[in-house]
């Protein structure tokens, strides 16, 4: 479809920027749509490879590697937000068959705790709007996912105690969230969460 372009402006970007100057506005949508579905596989893509291992990593140089990644690609911080919490669940090594849930259970939880305090952290802290995405984004894994079914409320908490998500985000989520992935189901299972949250602020009112 380029190859009527000059040499050297073949590229989408190239492609886009001719159908917008000749006015053709709905191939120009539909071809931003493709690039963004491009952007973002490239960009989960370059996550899952630089996850691949994690623990030969520097905790100290983990969170810049992957501003440098995020940087590099055309990708908001706020959608890379949830591809990068979707390519750490995929990172997680569920012990064998043979093993409990309980222990299984504790085995994510410590991972995507690590995760958190040394990567999100420096992304979402005071960034409200990508505090939001990472719950949504939990909440999809966590429904879609059968092994991680009963662990919305820990996660949650988790990131809330290694400072990813802040009190009012949570809040809101709760009693505001429009997200239905599992919704009824995880709403009851952090009413114990959220009535700790409550009680503390009034206390410190």
């Amino acid at each position: 479809m380029v190859s009527f372009l000059p040499t050297g402006k073949q590229s989408l970007n190239d492609l886009i920027a001719y159908m917008r100057e000749e006015g053709n506005d709905q191939i120009v949508l539909y071809l931003e749509r493709q690039q963004k579905e491009a952007d973002l596989e490239e960009l989960e893509a370059n996550f899952s490879e630089f996850l691949g291992d994690l623990d030969l990593k520097a905790p100290t140089t983990i969170a810049k590697e992957i501003s440098g990644i995020i940087a590099k690609s055309r990708v908001p911080v706020i959608e890379a937000a949830g591809l990068l919490w979707e390519a750490i669940v995929k990172t997680v090594k569920w012990p064998g068959s043979g093993t409990n849930q309980k222990d299984s259970e504790m085995v994510a939880i410590s991972h995507l705790s690590r995760c958190g305090d040394v990567i999100f952290e420096r992304f979402c802290s005071g960034n409200t709007a990508c505090q939001m995405q990472l719950i949504n984004s939990v909440q999809k894994t966590c429904w879609r996912e059968p092994k991680m079914l009963n662990l919305f409320a820990r996660v949650i908490r988790v990131l809330y105690d290694v400072d990813v998500l802040c009190e009012d985000v949570i809040l809101n989520w709760f009693y505001k969230g429009t997200n239905a992935d599992g919704r009824e189901t995880f709403l009851e299972d952090l009413k114990p969460f959220i009535r700790w949250l409550e009680e503390a602020e009034e206390e410190e009112a």
